[in-house]
């Protein structure tokens, strides 16, 4: 879902997907309801929550990211770099960390 977003290169992980998606959306480019629809549906659970924040650290209103947030609401914790120290977002379920 993402690679769409960066001219089918490979990304450098969720900085650089960050990075994506702020200029797709400064740029009108990209339909950030359709976007999280689409999210929603998708079966691969962590790539939900790396959506769900890369588009709450962006600003996206949360009556927006509601949807999103059901859907990953009564799963395990998880680590975006497999790395188990940082803390825990606890609305995304993850362990967020510095690197």
């Amino acid at each position: 879902m993402l690679i769409v977003f960066c001219s089918f290169r490979p990304m450098g992980g969720i900085k650089a997907a960050s990075e994506i998606f702020k200029k797709a959306i400064d740029e009108k480019q990209c339909n950030i309801k359709k976007v999280i629809s689409y999210a929603c549906k998708f079966p691969n659970v962590t790539l939900r929550k790396r959506v769900g924040i890369i588009l709450e650290e962006l600003g996206i209103d949360d009556s927006l990211l509601r949807p999103l947030a059901k859907t990953i609401k009564k799963t395990a914790i998880s680590s975006l770099n497999r790395s188990r120290k940082g803390t825990i977002n606890k609305r995304w379920r993850v362990i967020v960390n510095a690197s």
